[in-house]
């Protein structure tokens, strides 16, 4: 019986959580967007926001390692992209220092 009641807490907490954020989707898409273009309009970009253009789709291969304003590159050679810095012993970690890359990673989560 206590089972039943915790599933039937569950459904009722999921569904007003999801009514409360259900509007939010669309602001927070118009803010990211926002923001997006903001990176944009302070920033040259040699591959021309290819990855804007593309929706996003087909972006280099980096992961969120906790540090602020970086994320580390993860592609076969990083060493070949501007925004690629390395650091480490013997230069063996790159990080990307694109700016509108690494919003896309930390706040997209792409």
């Amino acid at each position: 019986m206590a089972l039943s009641n915790f599933f039937r807490f569950c459904s009722f907490f999921y569904t007003s959580c999801s009514s409360k954020h259900a509007g939010n989707g669309s602001r927070m898409k118009k803010d990211h967007e926002k923001k997006q273009k903001e990176i944009m309009s302070s920033l040259e970009c040699p591959k021309d926001f290819e990855c804007y253009k593309q929706g996003f789709e087909n972006l280099c291969i980096a992961e969120d390692v906790g540090v602020e304003n970086y994320i580390e590159c993860l592609e076969a050679r990083p060493h070949k992209c501007s925004f690629s810095t390395p650091h480490g012993p013997y230069d063996a970690i790159f990080y990307c220092t694109c700016p509108l890359r690494v919003y896309i990673c930390k706040n997209l989560e792409k």
